[in-house]
């Protein structure tokens, strides 16, 4: 919840350094990150292309994907084990976290959970959404290269998780 709701990113470097832990004593951010790696291989979405820095995702030199992320949030969303815990960490839309003052008229309120990120240039929005239809749907949405306010891409993200929403 840390980590998620509130965005803080050292919460985020413990976490690696603890995964890294797992493998050997002193930890580092390199095995940890390794640990990183071969998930994403195991869901089948590991590409060379990709690369991690470090646990926040606070650098210019990180790159994933798309798919590398909705395939995590699916991954999620089927375990049985850690997949409430990590649902219930999420920020809720219009409630709480990043998303707190996001999606906050009745009809949307509550309806998604999701993690926001954002770098110089760059703002994503990875969540949830309750759809009209009663399936839950996982939206992840990066923007990249911004040469517009982050204001402009929010709007942008709130307008595609509230036609899911409306959805019948």
């Amino acid at each position: 919840t840390d980590m998620n709701k509130h965005s803080r990113n050292l919460t985020a470097e413990a976490l690696i350094l603890e995964l890294a832990a797992q493998q050997s004593i002193p930890a580092n951010t390199a095995e940890g990150l390794a640990t990183i790696e071969a998930y994403l291989d195991r869901l089948g979405v590991w590409s060379e292309g990709t690369v991690l820095y470090n646990g926040s995702g606070l650098s210019p030199t990180m790159q994933l994907q798309v798919s590398q992320v909705s395939a995590v949030m699916l991954d999620m969303f089927d375990n049985q084990f850690i997949g409430p815990e990590y649902y219930t960490s999420l920020s809720v839309a219009g409630r709480d976290g990043t998303l707190r003052r996001r999606l906050q008229e009745d009809e949307y309120y509550s309806r998604a959970r999701g993690k926001t990120g954002s770098i110089n240039g760059v703002y994503c929005l990875a969540t949830y959404v309750l759809g009209g239809d009663g399936n839950t749907y996982v939206v992840v949405f990066f923007a990249n290269k911004l040469r517009r306010r982050t204001s402009f891409v929010r709007q942008l993200q709130n307008q595609f998780i509230q036609e899911i929403i409306e959805m019948k």
